[in-house]
């Protein structure tokens, strides 16, 4: 390995998991000029973008179904790591 991706690599450790993801999906997609990778990678964000919003109604009906408060949900997830989830829930 060459001195010059030693030295971005470690900077590239300094970055946050996310910020880290972003810089490798740039990275992968520098590969390739192929469009037809990044329509199939499209849909398949589109798809799981589907699957997730079918999951948070799946969720919400299994906390009413459990006797779980709104409040309590969000809190729930929040304390999980999905806070994202949590915005996306109806009030």
């Amino acid at each position: 390995m060459s001195n010059q991706v030693d030295v971005v690599e470690a900077e590239a450790m300094k970055l946050t998991p996310e910020e880290r993801a972003r810089l490798a999906d740039r990275l992968i997609a520098s590969l390739s000029d192929d469009t037809a990778i990044e329509e199939a990678w499209a849909m398949e964000v589109e798809r799981r973008i589907a699957d997730t919003r079918a999951s948070l109604a799946d969720i919400e009906e299994t906390a009413r179904h459990a006797g779980i408060l709104p409040g309590d949900l969000r809190d729930l997830l929040r304390r999980n790591g999905l806070e994202d989830y949590d915005q996306r829930l109806r009030h």
